[in-house]
């Protein structure tokens, strides 16, 4: 794995984006360990956040109903760049791009930026619609996520992986 993964989305997920790293995904956001940023500290922190989406392979936004906010500079900046913006949920404004995707499902997205194309279409329990909204939805999605991340730790690249 590597490739630099790059996550927007409300700070609400920053947990659940840190599970996810803590599983093996090679997440480069600094903001889902920052906490709450102060208003003086907030131009380093923008300064960082669009930094490391400049330096990320791919970007996955997870915008389930969630309004993008700051995301959107973060996109654009992982666009302006050449990587890859992977989005989970309502269709975002850059949907057009030839560099963005939209995936169904988080777990979804997460294969495809570790470049594991084998796991990327497989039926994973819980898609992320604009209709699903809850926060044990979210949960699911992020757990689903996490299993994509064990199990391509597990295989070699060379190996071949049906599921």
């Amino acid at each position: 794995m590597k490739n630099k993964i790059y996550v927007a989305s409300h700070t609400r997920h920053a947990a659940d984006w840190r599970r996810l790293r803590d599983a093996g995904a090679p997440i480069r956001a600094s903001w889902i360990d920052a906490g709450p940023v102060e208003p003086d500290g907030k131009r380093e922190f923008w300064r960082r956040c669009i930094a490391e989406a400049s330096a990320c392979d791919h970007l996955i936004v997870y915008v389930p109903g969630d309004p993008l906010n700051g995301a959107i500079a973060e996109v654009g900046a992982a666009l302006a760049s050449g990587a890859y913006v992977l989005w989970v949920g309502d269709t975002i404004s850059v949907a057009e791009h030839p560099l963005a995707t939209r995936c169904v499902s988080l777990a979804t997205a997460i294969a495809m930026a570790m470049e594991r194309s084998d796991l990327a279409f497989a039926s994973w329990n819980h898609d992320c619609g604009p209709q699903e909204r809850s926060h044990e939805v979210a949960l699911a999605a992020f757990d689903d996520a996490i299993e994509v991340v064990r199990y391509a730790k597990d295989l070699s690249r060379d190996e071949p992986c049906y599921v």
